[in-house]
């Protein structure tokens, strides 16, 4: 800077401008003209870096892991240290901390993607699923929304919204999105929600031979294809956290505030999302793999796949087995047959999965 002042002297008024972008007052720029002009180009003073010894950082280290999860900030760890006689600068310390959780969640990122099974299904209509997802409440009460997805297509042929889904409702989603479809799957995937367990439901499956796979509880990764689904249609129709925070630092009021501009806005978000391409379909959309697509009622005979799953089911209903494990021994069964007559491939860390007794089937 002071030898481009010292070769280029500004004009009336350029130098205050000057001032302003670069960051400091005009005095210093013509002490900088000056010293250029007298002694050549001198760099600006610049800060040394903060440096430690080895030992002080595996000190530090040692110290950072005897915090108490929840107060293993920096702040904390600088307290720490000085009380352990530690000097550091508080940049220092954070540049610390920073570096070691960087590296502790790409170890934890490195283990669940090694660990990750992911399942890909072959056939439209081999698998459905099916969830609700809170959207909000009004002054009747607290408003859900149900929807269905197919897992090889990734198109959603029903949405509605209103409250927590009763047995009759659940009933006549699935009911109305086999009419769209043209046909029942061989697998429905839903959650633990007591309508799902209803003995309706329960019913309506066993007469149309599909056989339910329910999560385990607590993990939604089991149903990863209609959770995926619900943070696409939030996103789009701008019902997802981001949006309603930047709506609210706006100062804006609610997109929607009834339940019949919800569900207008739900169904005008699903129905584009149809016709958006996708990466993963190859650059296709929904629509078009869903004509494009098998279906599994023409890849394999139902009453067979039904048969040879009950009677896996029937095999884990033997075990002695505490809740969990019988619940991950009957979704490994399911899966286990759906992979053994061609319907879908399984994955574990990109490559192919492992044994049967070591799978974790996280979608």
């Amino acid at each position: 800077m002071g030898a481009y002042l010292a070769t280029h002297r500004p004009r009336r008024g350029e130098q205050a401008t000057l001032a302003r972008e670069v960051g400091c007052t005009t005095r210093a720029l013509r002490t900088w003209r000056v010293r250029a002009q007298h002694e050549g180009p001198v760099r600006p003073a610049q800060r040394p870096r903060a440096s430690m010894t080895s030992r002080a950082l595996r000190s530090l280290v040692r110290l950072w892991r005897g915090l108490v999860p929840g107060h293993d900030g920096w702040r904390t760890l600088w307290l720490v240290a000085r009380r352990a006689g530690l000097e550091l600068g508080p940049r220092l310390v954070q540049r610390v901390v920073n570096c070691i959780k960087a590296k502790q969640a790409a170890r934890e990122r490195r283990r669940d993607e090694a660990q990750r099974v992911s399942v890909h299904v072959l056939a439209r209509d081999a698998l459905w699923a099916c969830d609700e997802s809170h959207l909000g409440r009004d002054n009747v009460g607290e408003v859900r929304g149900l929807a269905v997805r197919d897992a090889c297509t990734s198109s959603t042929p029903w949405s509605s919204v209103g409250p927590p889904a009763t047995d009759d409702e659940l009933v006549r989603a699935l009911e109305r999105t086999a009419d769209v479809r043209g046909g029942w799957p061989l697998v429905a995937s839903f959650d633990n929600g007591r309508a799902n367990l209803s003995q309706a439901v329960r019913e309506l499956l066993e007469r149309h031979q599909v056989i339910a796979l329910v999560n385990l509880p607590h993990t939604p990764q089991h149903n990863a294809f209609v959770e995926r689904a619900w943070g696409e249609l939030k996103c789009a129709a701008e019902l997802d956290e981001p949006a309603l925070r930047a709506a609210e630092r706006r100062q804006e009021a609610p997109v929607l505030n009834t339940r019949g501009n919800l569900e207008v806005r739900l169904e005008a978000s699903r129905q584009a999302l149809q016709h958006v391409p996708r990466v993963r379909l190859g650059g296709f959309t929904s629509e078009e793999i869903d004509s494009l697509s098998v279906r599994a009622d023409d890849r394999v005979c139902r009453a067979r796949f039904y048969a040879d799953a009950c009677a896996a089911l029937d095999r884990v209903a033997h075990y002695t087995l505490k809740a969990r494990a019988r619940r991950r021994a009957e979704r490994e069964s399911i899966l286990s047959t759906l992979e053994a007559h061609g319907l879908v491939v399984r994955t574990q860390g990109g490559g192919p999965s492992s044994s049967p007794s070591k799978r974790n089937d996280l979608v």
